[in-house]
């Protein structure tokens, strides 16, 4: 079975972590600011194990009440139940003594960062702690291996050879060498190499690859777009590199980065969103190939989601916390005066209209990728022999580290 019970264990309890680390933001500067918290809760559902903790603590008002933590049924998700924190129409609940609303503006706004800023920090950690212990692969431009009977090989390019540039541009890794072939509509380029210390010039004439594949864009994501494709039949390797802990901070802190310019690129750009998001299926599928591969995989994936959800619960989408911030600052920008309670509900409903047809089309999506009949199955192993690699693939970033071809 590829799916195996140990990758559905430790999905669970990465996501049940990470969900947990996120709400204790919440927790901890709801209590801060003397706010009233019943629940924590992780996952949804009925509860399966009742208040495993209790902590009691005491009102503005010297009125003791307890929080109760407790686990769910469906260990996807979790929340932290802050009390008078869902308005009503006669706008009551900012009289609830302890109560979200009886709060500031920026306060209720503090609260509802914190967990978003817990998310990033904790997968920043993760990242910085599997950076300098076990390194990081990169991408280079040093050729691996020459397809047998393709451009490259055909010209003289060996394993071993450096490649420095293409027609005057720079290659310093894979990508870069990938993007300016498939430029190229299939027109002679100078490859300027370097073979054992000694630089030379030799020109390579692409062609073109027998079947439509999926072009990319210029940071390496695929566009949904298929056609015939510039080859020459090269394959790069992967280096295996030690940071150090300063430089692991450092590359632990451009992961965020480059998150939220391919989420920028995502709502910019459908396709962009359609052929680079994961629904369940699909985090499952890659936590199964994160467990193969080996501990410190299954962290740096554990980190990636933790920065991943820290982001996305930024948006200004009405049930997140983000959407959250955006009816609050709206408060601040109308001088105090609360958003009506009609408009709050119509914001949310749009919100949960929008993450629900998105959820459902990731599973969809991800059920054709993973599930289906021709496609790589969780439940059974491959349905067929796969191809390998094609000549012409662009750089990755999975988990795994494998080395990119073009």
């Amino acid at each position: 079975m590829l799916m195996s019970l140990l990758t559905v264990v430790v999905f669970l309890l990465m996501f049940s972590t990470l969900v947990a680390v996120h709400e204790l933001g919440h927790y901890i500067f709801a209590r801060k600011y003397g706010m009233g918290v019943s629940e924590f809760s992780i996952g949804m559902g009925r509860p399966i194990v009742k208040t495993w903790m209790r902590r009691k603590y005491t009102t503005e008002q010297g009125e003791e009440k307890e929080t109760l933590f407790n686990i769910r049924a469906l260990p996807l998700g979790g929340f932290v139940k802050i009390n008078g924190m869902e308005p009503n129409e006669d706008g009551s609940e900012s009289d609830v003594p302890d109560g979200f609303y009886k709060k500031s503006p920026w306060q209720r706004i503090v609260v509802l960062l914190a967990g978003p800023i817990f998310s990033l920090v904790f997968g920043w950690m993760i990242l910085v702690a599997v950076f300098a212990t076990s390194g990081t692969m990169r991408s280079t431009n040093l050729v691996e291996k020459t397809s047998k009977g393709q451009p490259a090989e055909i010209a003289g390019i060996l394993k071993g050879d450096r490649i420095l540039a293409i027609d005057g541009k720079a290659v310093k890794e894979s990508l870069d060498g990938v993007s300016i072939i498939r430029a190229s509509n299939g027109k002679p380029l100078v490859f300027k190499i370097d073979r054992k210390g000694q630089t030379s010039e030799i020109t390579v004439t692409p062609g073109m690859s027998t079947e439509e594949r999926q072009s990319m864009d210029e940071d390496g994501f695929p566009t949904g777009e298929f056609k015939k494709q510039p080859q020459v039949g090269i394959e790069f390797s992967a280096e295996h590199f030690n940071p150090g802990i300063v430089a692991a901070m450092a590359e632990a802190a451009d992961f965020p980065v480059q998150q939220v310019r391919l989420m920028f690129k995502k709502i910019t750009r459908p396709q962009v969103l359609i052929n680079n998001s994961t629904g369940a299926v699909g985090m499952v599928a890659i936590t199964n190939q994160a467990v193969q591969s080996g501990l410190s995989t299954v962290f740096l994936l554990a980190g990636m989601i933790s920065l991943s959800l820290g982001i996305f619960n930024l948006l200004p989408i009405g049930p997140l916390d983000g959407g959250q911030i955006f009816l609050a600052l709206l408060e601040i920008i109308r001088g105090g005066k609360k958003v009506a309670t009609h408009f709050q509900t119509k914001f949310i409903i749009v919100g949960l209209v929008l993450m629900g047809s998105l959820f459902l089309f990731r599973i969809y999506k991800d059920m054709y990728q993973y599930v289906l009949p021709g496609k790589e199955n969780l439940i059974s192993g491959p349905k067929r022999s796969d191809p390998a690699p094609d000549s012409n693939t662009a750089a990755t970033n999975t988990p795994s580290g494998n080395a990119p071809v073009k």
